[in-house]
Order: C-alpha cells, then structure tokens, then sequence
C-alpha cells in the first residue's frame, strides 16, 4: 500500500468517526427573536445614553448655558433673569441675543 492510500484511508476514518460522535443541534428550541419593545427600549436608551449625535447636543447645551446666564432685556442688566421677554448677554462691546451668540460660533 502506497503513503497515499494510508493517508486517504486514515482521512476517511477521521471523517467517519466524526460523523458518528457528531451530534444534532436540538430542534426543539425555540430561535430566539427581540420584541418590539425590546428594541424601542434600546433605542430609547442609546440615544439618552450617546445623544442623537454631537452636533445636536453641543449647541443646545451650549444655548442653555448662555440663557442661563443672560438678563431680561426690558430691565436692567442682570437684575431679571431670561423669560419669555427675550434672553440677552453682553459680547464683543454690544448686548447681543443668546441665539444670535449660538448661531455665531
């Protein structure tokens, strides 16, 4: 018998042996699938945990701060915090809108 035919037939042994030891994957398990909800509730907490992206979160946190720091324009500065009357911040030598500062950076 020739090296060749050992090897084929030491090959086929190794494939038959397998074959016997292999076992099935059970068929009776159920395949697994996410829920509807299960999938909103990732979303939900990916964007809570990353935010939609950074340039939507950078510039509102950014508009939060100033309004947070600006006055009232219809008293005098400082006195009033921002309301509903408008939101206004000293920059550059001019009062100028809290909105106006976010679009110009």
């Amino acid at each position: 018998m020739s090296t060749e035919a050992t090897d084929r037939d030491r090959l086929s042994n190794a494939i038959q042996s397998l074959s016997r030891n292999n076992t099935e994957p059970p068929t009776s398990v159920p395949e697994q699938t996410t829920k509807k909800g299960e999938l909103w509730s990732y979303y939900l907490y990916y964007v809570g945990n990353n935010g939609l992206a950074g340039f939507n979160f950078g510039p509102s946190q950014f508009q939060n701060l100033l309004f947070l720091a600006g006055y009232d324009p219809t008293h005098e500065p400082f006195t009033v915090p921002c309301n509903n009357n408008g939101c206004v911040l000293p920059y550059l030598g001019k009062v100028r809108d809290g909105a106006f500062l976010v679009r110009a950076m």
